[in-house]
């Protein structure tokens, strides 16, 4: 497993099961994973792979955890899962005004929903066919206050919709574009 520099403050490692990301420094965070996901502060950044099929029984945080003591990592650790193939990753940099952003994404389109579209009623132990996930990671070298977390999450949701739009991917639901995965 290689690492690449992404900025003065983060390493990536890529592989078919994983994307880590080793930030050198605690960052202050704004997530919806599974694993200290919220607002919070993270050492690490970790989007497993797992198997669409999977019959694991264990709670997702507790197989985050387990992964993550496998890679022997330490700190806070905010964690992710997806289905998607981590062949769909893909990276953007850019520096702007002197301001490093970097983009990471893993995508799994296999469960188009628009919003507002009927949510999909199960319980939490059985399995489904219908998975996969947009995990977008988001790093920047500026300063945020809360508020600004806040802003930058939610314009890094409209970018998400914005691209389902552009590649007119539809709901099977409702047959409006995608506007996320369910």
């Amino acid at each position: 497993m290689s690492a690449t520099q992404l900025t003065q403050y983060a390493l990536l490692s890529h592989t078919d099961n994983h994307i880590h990301i080793a930030l050198r420094k605690t960052h202050q965070v704004i997530s919806s994973a599974v694993l200290n996901g919220g607002m919070g502060y993270a050492d690490h950044i970790l989007n497993i792979n797992v198997a669409s099929n999977s019959t694991c029984t264990a709670a997702a945080d507790e197989s985050l955890l387990q992964y993550s003591q496998n890679l022997n990592l330490n700190g806070t650790i905010v964690g992710m899962m997806t289905s998607a193939s981590m062949k769909s990753f893909r990276l953007e940099q850019a520096t702007v005004q002197g301001i490093d952003i970097v983009v990471i994404v893993t995508s799994g389109l296999s469960n188009p929903r628009h919003v507002g579209d009927h949510a999909e009623h199960r319980e939490m132990t059985t399995s489904t066919t219908d998975v996969g996930t947009i995990n977008t990671i988001v790093l920047t070298s500026a300063l945020l206050t809360e508020a600004a977390l806040v802003e930058a999450l939610m314009i890094a949701t409209e970018a998400k919709t914005a691209a389902l739009i552009d590649a007119e991917v539809l709901s099977p639901i409702s047959q409006q574009f995608a506007t996320g995965t369910g």
